[in-house]
């Protein structure tokens, strides 16, 4: 298969994923409200991801299945982590700068991002993934 094949079957499987999106936010709009659309979103992509790695599997043989399924359980660990961070970063937040003005909106997002960020990368670390340590090192001032 030509790398052009390649090309247009990724862009197979993305329109596969935005069609189901797309149905998926109809169908979860109404009962869920914007917290469907989230969900729709997320569920879309798992299936794109899965459409692809289920290619890649019968392009290049047996994949790692093992290796990969600890590498899920880290992610959904540290995502759990990043939402918890997210969560306690709006409340401390919320009771620092009480109110509905615009600086105490934009300090509850700033928190919220920083505090979910934070844990985000600590727990990586304590997980010991890889691919957040490359991240890491990549920064500029990193030794790179």
């Amino acid at each position: 298969m030509a790398f052009a094949d390649y090309a247009v079957l990724t862009v197979y499987f993305a329109a596969i994923a935005m069609v189901a999106n797309i149905v998926l936010n109809l169908a979860l709009m109404g009962p869920l409200g914007l917290r469907g659309l989230a969900l729709a979103t997320s569920l879309a992509a798992f299936l794109n991801v899965a459409l692809l790695v289920a290619h890649l599997g019968r392009r290049v043989g047996p994949l790692p299945r093992a290796a990969m399924t600890r590498a899920l359980g880290r992610t959904v660990v540290a995502s759990v982590a990043l939402g918890a961070g997210c969560a306690g970063g709006l409340a401390a937040a919320a009771a620092l700068l009480p109110g509905d003005a615009f600086i105490a909106r934009l300090g509850a997002v700033v928190a919220s991002i920083a505090a979910g960020l934070v844990c985000l990368v600590v727990a990586y670390r304590l997980l010991g993934h890889r691919e957040m340590a490359e991240i890491l090192e990549s920064l500029p001032g990193r030794g790179r």
